[in-house]
């Protein structure tokens, strides 16, 4: 038997906004809301610096978490309108009791294509931790696993598309879909009335089978067990395998969505991107003369002062030794250059520790050639840097 619980329509829906104005964009929002439909109209401005977006926050349960394990699916009926074609995203808001989890939320991620109006059965357990959320909790307890067991509210977003533009968004129903009965509780309450008509017959046999049932069941709430603690592990492990264990950035397997996401970028609507290639000069030196543990604090500390320094939608990563790696997406060569040299002052001007560093720098921007050509560039403009001197940022401008 299947049950309901209808998010919207809601007499009292208590829908807000929300846009890139909280990362200093200029995309605009208009909402309407009615008894039957939650309408909004973005006015999407890319400035260059922040990704363009604008949203909805739809209230689960009056604000109040509802846990949604007990659900399978999320079914939305949703309407849009823009002259670029682009996917929407839906986002399910998990609370977090954890204390380092930034905003004490956790976004569950699920992206559709909408043509025209069109209802979608979403299954809850297909929604997951999009990157962005990852680099900003590198240390999540849960290793990046999704978690439903609080949701606050539902999101509806733009898509990823950064050129300028007009988009309607229109929802005309949100419903929670889910079992009454799961699949364990049924099996128990089918056990139990098997029971029940054994012990008319024999109770020496009902005895028999109610301990053979408790076998079943610890063996199968323990391989239950088992299977959770698994499945955190490997979730684990996938996010171990994309990061640097030294610095927690990313490492060259964890940067291959970002290169792909940059070429796609271009491929769509020549977006430019950069690779900033960087190396800390002497770093040998640094080894050699204080020692390995050492050199591994400032490459520690090195990596968060570099994640610190660059915009929200930049990734960082460890390329090799003491060599990194900024991927700039969505900005072109002359300002991916004024990004490096702001680093470049930064890093010489604050010493680590008792330790002064300088850093060489080499900048490419992405075109057709692909990835490999693209990083050669960047490379060879660092090796340019260092020829020259050291402490100065290069750029290939061809």
């Amino acid at each position: 038997m299947n049950r309901t619980v209808v998010i919207f329509p809601n007499s009292n829906p208590n829908i807000t906004t929300v846009t890139d104005s909280v990362y200093d964009g200029y995309s605009e929002i208009e909402l309407e809301v009615s008894a039957d439909l939650i309408s909004f109209t973005c006015d999407l401005k890319n400035p260059g610096y922040t990704h363009p977006f604008c949203a909805i926050e739809i209230p689960v349960n009056d604000g109040k978490p509802v846990d949604l394990n007990t659900f399978t699916h999320v079914n939305i009926t949703i309407d849009r309108e823009s002259s670029v074609p682009d996917t929407t995203l839906i986002y399910l808001i998990n609370q977090e009791s954890d204390s380092t989890v930034q905003w004490g939320e956790r976004s569950n991620l699920r992206t559709v294509y909408v043509d025209n109006e069109e209802t979608f059965s979403l299954p809850i357990d297909s929604f997951t931790v999009p990157s962005w959320w990852l680099l900003l909790n590198a240390k999540d307890y849960y290793g990046g696993a999704s978690r439903y067991d609080a949701v606050t509210k539902i999101t509806v977003a733009t898509g990823d598309a950064n050129q300028d533009r007009q988009e309607a968004i229109s929802i005309s129903r949100v419903v929670l879909v889910g079992k009454w009965i799961n699949q364990d509780s049924l099996r128990l309450i089918l056990l139990s009335a098997w029971a029940v008509v054994c012990t008319l017959h024999v109770l020496l046999f009902i005895k028999i089978k109610i301990r053979e049932s408790q076998r079943i069941r610890a063996k199968a709430d323990s391989l239950s067990r088992l299977n959770t603690i698994l499945n955190i592990e490997r979730d684990k492990f996938e996010t171990m395998a994309k990061t640097d264990s030294l610095t927690n950035v990313k490492n060259r397997a964890g940067l291959r969505d970002d290169f792909n996401r940059c070429i796609d970028m271009y491929k769509q609507s020549s977006c430019p991107s950069c690779a900033i290639l960087l190396d800390i000069d002497h770093f040998k030196q640094i080894n050699d003369t204080h020692g390995h543990d050492v050199g591994d604090s400032v490459l520690i500390e090195f990596a968060e002062r570099l994640q610190d320094g660059v915009r929200s939608d930049d990734s960082v990563g460890r390329w090799g030794g003491e060599e990194f790696i900024i991927i700039a997406s969505g900005v072109a060569i002359k300002e991916a250059t004024a990004l490096a040299e702001k680093l470049r002052t930064a890093i010489e001007q604050q010493p680590f520790g008792e330790i002064s560093i300088t850093c060489s720098f080499g900048i490419s921007e992405l075109t057709k050639e692909g990835v490999t050509s693209w990083i050669k560039r960047a490379d060879k403009a660092l090796y340019n840097a260092k020829k020259a001197g050291r402490n100065r940022v290069v750029a290939d401008w061809e």
